[in-house]
């Protein structure tokens, strides 16, 4: 009796104590991913200038304003608009034009400095070659200032020609992702950091995923937000801690954005301040439809 009484006493004593209880577990706090307005600011482009525009890129250097550009056999300009589409001139680049498809702004080669990327990856016809470029240069300060000086990456991809309409700076590594267009399943390839400036260098074929005709994309200056767009959606991902690039674009797409059906959907791009983001149409041949700068904000 008097065993089982101790027995119960250490029980009960020991069963008391905070190692014996059951662990208390930390909630794991996940970050939100935001939603956006779904009705943007509008804003009236000009009828006759940049009609088939391309690219566009939100400013560093000049806040408030986007960098835009045509598409092949159009002039080897970047043109630069308000966020509220009023037309504030361009800047002539010291190489040509021969099908611009995209362009980012991020980081480079000099810490601390802003640089554009234009992408000469167009290639409707396979006409090309497999010889594309990708041009790189410190973003200019001024409308006044001449761009001179410039990188040009040139690549190959390891399985022929391709027609791409988008490129994506990560803005962690530096490495250059290149989507591609026509496949039913677009493929994606890498040219990792630093590229080479000197020799033709072949892409990286890294996956394909699920998607077709994709005419542009962009990720966040943070890196946090990725998203691929076509004439009919606009496809995002909120990157997981710790995924790349690549392994974030293999899973499943986290939601559909807001947008506005327009003519030819060709532009998108982050702000500079992950606050919302800029999608811009070309203007297709032979019509006299308006087209517009539509700006989606953060709620």
């Amino acid at each position: 009796m008097r065993i089982f009484i101790l027995c119960s006493i250490i029980t009960f004593t020991l069963s008391s104590c905070d190692w014996f209880k059951k662990p208390i577990t930390t909630p794991i706090h996940t970050e939100t991913i935001p939603d956006f307005e779904t009705i943007p600011k509008s804003s009236l482009l000009s009828s006759n200038i940049a009609n088939e525009a391309s690219g566009v890129a939100d400013s560093r250097s000049m806040p408030g304003n986007l960098w835009i550009h045509e598409d092949g056999d159009n002039p080897n300009l970047l043109y630069q608009f308000s966020h509220s589409a009023e037309y504030k001139g361009n800047i002539q680049m010291p190489f040509p034009n021969r099908d611009w498809e995209d362009i980012s702004i991020g980081i480079g080669p000099e810490s601390g400095k802003n640089y554009i990327y234009i992408a000469e990856i167009g290639d409707n016809n396979a006409a090309y070659n497999n010889q594309y470029y990708v041009y790189r240069f410190l973003e200019p300060q001024s409308l006044s200032e001449k761009v001179t000086k410039f990188d040009r990456i040139a690549f190959q991809y390891p399985d022929g020609s391709r027609d791409a309409e988008c490129i994506l700076l990560d803005p962690a590594t530096k490495d250059i992702y290149i989507v591609t267009k026509r496949e039913f399943n677009v493929r994606i390839y890498q040219l990792p950091y630093p590229q080479s400036t000197t020799d033709i260098q072949i892409a990286k074929f890294v996956q394909t995923i699920p998607f077709f005709a994709i005419t542009s994309g962009g990720i966040s200056s943070d890196g946090k937000e990725i998203v691929l767009r076509n004439y009919d959606a606009i496809y995002y991902w909120y990157r997981k801690g710790g995924e790349s690039i690549a392994t974030t674009l293999s899973r499943n797409r986290d939601k559909l954005l807001p947008f506005m059906k327009e003519p030819q959907g060709e532009g998108f791009c982050f702000d500079k301040d992950n606050k919302g983001y800029f999608t811009k149409s070309e203007k297709p041949d032979g019509t006299s439809e308006p087209t517009y700068l539509y700006y989606f904000a953060k709620k």
